[in-house]
This record gives C-alpha cells, structure tokens and sequence, in this order.
C-alpha cells in the first residue's frame, strides 16, 4: 500500500522537480518490485522464486527501508511547505500533496480554498493575475493589488493572504469614514458584509461611550442614544422587508441581529 500511495505522487511533474534524489530513489525501489512480480507472475512456483532470487529477504527488507527513508523525506518536505505557508496546516497530507503535485491546476486549488480560507470559494484569475474574491454567499470583493501567480504555490497563497487583509482593511477605513456621510440603510446596501459587521460596531462603541460621557452635562443623552438605535432598527426592520438581493439580506439581517443584542 505504501508503495502504490507513492508511486501516484511521484507521477506528479512538480513534486519530480521538486524531489528529485527522492524521486529516483524510488524509482530504484518501485523497478526493483515491478521486475520481482513480472517473474512471480511467470511462476506458481513460489519456493522456486525464493530460492533463485538473489538474497532476496535481505533486498526486501532494505527496499522497505529505503521506502522508509522517502516518505521521511516526503514528510519533511510536506512540514517545510507549511511552515512557508502555515495554512497548509488545515489540510489532510493528501490534500496537500495535491496541492503541490497540482501547482499550475487553478480548478485544483479552488477546490481547497475554503479548508484554507474561512468563508473564501472562488478567486478570479485572469492569465496570471488574480484579482478578486468570491464568498459563499456569492459577495465579490476586487483586491487593491493583483496578485501574480508565480511559482511556488505556497508564495502567491501568501500573497493573497496578505492582499486579503490590505485590501478589507482599506474597505474598513473607507466604510468607517464615510458611515455618517450616508444614511445608515444605503450604507449598509453599499459595503461588503464584514465591513458592515466590523463598523456598526465600531460606531456603536463609539456612540455609547459619547453618549455616557455626555450625561455629565445632558442627563438624557444616553436616552437619546438609545431611541437613535431603536430608530436605525427600525429603519433596517423596514429596509428588510423591502425588494433586495439575497446577499443585501444576508448582511442586513446580520446587523439586525447585532444590533438586538
């Protein structure tokens, strides 16, 4: 079984480049085997073939060994991978050697984007740059950057990574500054979910802690905070029910939860 499991993954173009002393070690070993069953398979005599291949206890018990060796070496290899990307973490070791056998195979990859990104299905990719990213709930956010798919894959992951969280951090700062420059509803309508979690929290923090500073001199001022917020659920309680998309009622019955508790 061990044997079989290696020689598919040492099929791979990738992992031969990537591995090359233990890739022809093993095509040392898996020869060996092939030519020993090719002539048992010739004979139904197998004391025949015990006796008239050469110490043949002895060269199984060092090709077991040196199978040993390569899956120790394939598991270093598959450690050094995660500790580039530490996301490889998430996924199984085949999941991950699919991966890596599978570099250039976009549709491969997606498969295993959400085990590697919370709540990330798709990338859009056009010729080697990637340029956005899609939600379950089919939410596209365009990166600020694109990022180059370039050889290793564990290096434009990262990238992705990090333009990740540049790009939704713009997108915070940009929904922060511009919350009380719009009403509340088309506000909401007009920003990425996360963003509208994230601030709406931001602003009620923000709002509360004004709203109890100024009782030093309004005793009625948390009151007042507390009748706007009944009147922005309101509005949202409203705004629900109206004609929207399935994405636009996802984010507002989100913040009408939030906004209850």
């Amino acid at each position: 079984q061990q044997w079989m499991y290696l020689e598919n993954i040492f099929q791979s173009a990738d992992i031969k480049k990537q591995l090359g002393a233990t890739v022809s070690k093993f095509e040392q070993v898996d020869k060996y085997f092939k030519q020993l069953m090719i002539k048992t398979q010739k004979s139904s005599n197998c004391i025949k073939i015990v006796k008239t291949s050469f110490q043949l206890v002895e060269q199984l018990r060092t090709q077991n060994e040196t199978l040993e060796l390569i899956t120790k070496a394939l598991q270093e290899y598959m450690e050094r991978k995660r500790e580039a990307f530490p996301r490889f973490y998430f996924l199984s070791d085949d999941e991950l050697l699919e991966i890596l056998a599978n570099s250039d195979n976009k549709d491969v990859i997606m498969l295993h984007l959400k085990t590697l990104f919370d709540n990330l299905v798709k990338l859009d990719i056009q010729d080697v740059e990637i340029l956005r990213m899609h939600s379950r709930e089919k939410e596209v956010i365009d990166f600020t950057k694109s990022v180059k798919m370039r050889a290793p894959v564990e290096g434009w992951l990262l990238a992705v990574e990090c333009e990740m969280k540049v790009t939704i951090m713009r997108r915070m700062k940009e929904g922060n500054k511009n919350y009380t420059e719009a009403g509340r509803k088309q506000w909401t309508i007009s920003n990425p979910g996360q963003v509208v979690a994230t601030v709406a929290q931001i602003q009620w923090c923000a709002g509360t802690e004004d709203a109890l500073n100024g009782m030093q001199d309004d005793r009625s001022s948390l009151q007042t905070w507390k009748e706007q917020n009944d009147t922005q659920l309101r509005s949202l309680t409203e705004l629900v029910r109206s004609n929207l998309t399935d994405l636009e009622r996802c984010i507002i019955v989100a913040l009408i939860t939030t906004d209850v508790h």
